[in-house]
């Protein structure tokens, strides 16, 4: 079933199976893989991606349907990545800390230069966003309840990037879909 929830907290337009693929297989170029999913963070107290671009971010994609331009993020395990792979951006360092926003990486990870012309040392890759939440409004998908379902992940802290077991990310899309089904 395909479901589409837009308000001033929080936005997605995905099928839900299309978040649970995420366990799954897809079709790239009529090869079937399994999908991988990864989390990546942000601490808008110390990111150059700050909390007044989120909420330009956030209103572009509640009132287009449609991704900002040029958005990116850093990706420490990079090697295994393939376009079309799931992620979760979790808020860390903050108040209330969890899930603000998942999608899709795409292309291939990539090399960037700082403002000083030095390479910077870890891959960025591009992303898609397919839901987004104000979590200090909405207060789904916390830390605090993400820490019952999935313990084994750090929701407070921690660099950005990182594979997720494909036990781990069945149990985060799981949850995921669990609690925008009940917030709607």
């Amino acid at each position: 079933a395909n479901w589409t929830f837009c308000n001033y907290y929080l936005c997605t337009a995905i099928t839900y199976d299309e978040l649970l693929d995420g366990a799954n297989t897809y079709k790239v170029m009529s090869e079937e893989r399994q999908r991988k999913a990864y989390l990546l963070r942000w601490n808008p107290n110390i990111s150059p991606y700050t909390r007044e671009r989120y909420e330009e971010d956030f209103t572009h994609y509640v009132e287009t349907g449609s991704d900002p331009e040029d958005m990116n993020w850093t990706i420490r395990e990079y090697s295994q990545v393939e376009s079309g792979d799931i992620y979760f951006m979790a808020q860390v360092g903050c108040d209330v800390n969890g899930i603000v926003w998942a999608g899709y990486l795409e292309d291939e990870p990539y090399d960037m230069m700082d403002r000083k012309g030095r390479l910077v040392p870890h891959k960025f890759i591009d992303i898609t966003y397919f839901f987004m939440q104000r979590i200090e409004k909405k207060m789904i998908l916390t830390a605090d309840r993400l820490k019952e379902v999935v313990p084994e992940i750090d929701w407070d802290k921690g660099s950005s990037g990182f594979l997720l077991s494909p036990e781990t990310a069945e149990k985060l899309a799981l949850e995921v879909v669990n609690q925008l089904l009940h917030a709607t």
